[in-house]
């Protein structure tokens, strides 16, 4: 049977922050996961991911009748 150290291994370290730091850092990750999928032209692989950070944020996004390299973003109505 495994100890639980055996079992807590750790990938990456943990990281302490302020509140406002944590939100930087989420920030900055997903800024670079869609840099990386632009550059390499699959930035529909995260557009479901986009579009649920958009409806967090109050905003809706579209890419129908845009340009290519385009999104539409728009105000969600509150009810």
């Amino acid at each position: 049977m495994k100890k639980f150290k055996e079992f807590r291994q750790v990938d990456e370290a943990p990281y302490v922050a302020n509140d406002m730091e944590i939100v930087r850092s989420i920030l900055k990750k997903l800024e670079d996961d869609f840099t990386k999928l632009s550059l390499k032209k699959q930035l529909e692989k995260g557009w479901p991911k986009l579009q649920m950070i958009a409806k967090a944020a109050g905003y809706g996004i579209s890419k129908t009748k845009q340009q290519d390299g385009r999104t539409y973003r728009y105000d969600l109505k509150k009810w």
